[in-house]
């Protein structure tokens, strides 16, 4: 595993017409990992896993992204990572105020 990525959940949504939030990034499992990633991907089948933390809601990472398809996994139950990203919902932020990187330190 590598570090922490935080994103808003602005850049996740897939579709903008799911019955909630969740759904709405694609995540539609009830399977959660709690201190530890699947140890492969159900969509792809890769076991590299990053920790994801969304802004806005909890000062802790909410999912594991696949490093190869991007696929989310819970790693808290649907009902309680719900709840954090309604908390997120409609959180912004100025891309100026973030710095700037050189290009080669992209990920």
């Amino acid at each position: 595993m590598s570090e922490n990525r935080l994103i808003m959940l602005s850049d996740l949504i897939i579709n903008d017409c799911a019955d909630s939030i969740l759904d709405s990034i694609g995540v539609i499992e009830e399977v959660y990992y709690p201190g530890s990633p699947p140890e492969e991907c159900g969509e792809c089948g890769n076991a590299v896993m990053e920790e994801v933390e969304i802004l806005g809601t909890m000062d802790i990472p909410l999912f594991w992204e696949c490093q190869s398809c991007d696929k989310l996994h819970l790693m808290s139950p649907r009902i309680f990572t719900e709840k954090q990203l309604i908390k997120a919902h409609g959180t912004w932020t100025v891309p100026n105020a973030w710095g700037r990187k050189d290009p080669s330190e992209f990920n």
